[in-house]
């Protein structure tokens, strides 16, 4: 789950160079739901946590290749050192990138009581929404463990949609349990390119 740069780099110059084309949540969303189209060989780069490599590393190779990301912030981080701070945020929204809620402190939601529900999900997304000045509508579950409860919340708090990784999707809630890969640091390009297919074919 931690990259190099030099391994990162490799992996988005070999997307660009196999075709794959960078999308955000809201392209995917309308899609899912209003059958847009989407280019081919479509991609969506996400990183969780704030880490501050995020912002001086990861999102200017991003956009030396012509990609946006999407960041998912714990709020709890915020202005700490070595994560980003909300001027940063609001930069990373600027330049186009899509900022989306990680929590507040990273629990699994199937620990959550009722009264934590706010803390972690509708107090984030207000703190987000300010640093950004705009809406926020994407959520990344921690350890992306997505529970019925945890998309019922996400739902009354005004998220369109939620990012899981590798497990089942729900039947009833597919847009709050949208999976994702996640990459590790000893793959080389060629890996990455297979654990896509083998993680996003039909059968899965």
């Amino acid at each position: 789950i931690t990259l190099s740069r030099e391994r990162f780099e490799e992996h988005i110059r070999s997307l660009v160079d196999s075709g794959y084309h960078g999308i955000l949540p809201d392209q995917l969303y309308d899609y899912l739901t209003a059958e847009a189209t989407l280019p081919s060989k479509p991609v969506i780069i996400s990183f969780d946590d704030t880490r501050l490599a995020q912002y001086t590393i990861a999102a200017p190779i991003l956009e030396r290749y012509g990609f946006r990301g999407v960041f998912f912030i714990m709020t709890i981080c915020v202005n700490k050192p070595n994560y980003m701070s909300s001027v940063m945020i609001n930069d990373l929204a600027s330049r186009g990138h899509i900022i989306g809620v990680h929590t507040y402190d990273h629990p699994s939601l199937s620990n959550i009581k009722t009264g934590q529900w706010t803390t972690e999900l509708k107090e984030p997304k207000i703190f987000v929404e300010n640093a950004i000045h705009n809406d926020v509508n994407y959520f990344a579950y921690p350890y992306g463990q997505w529970t019925k409860e945890g998309i019922k919340q996400l739902k009354s708090n005004g998220y369109k949609a939620a990012f899981q990784l590798e497990k089942k999707q729900s039947t009833t809630d597919p847009l709050y349990t949208i999976r994702r890969l996640m990459v590790q640091g000893n793959w080389n390009a060629k890996k990455l390119q297979e654990k896509i297919a083998e993680t996003f074919t039909v059968e899965n």
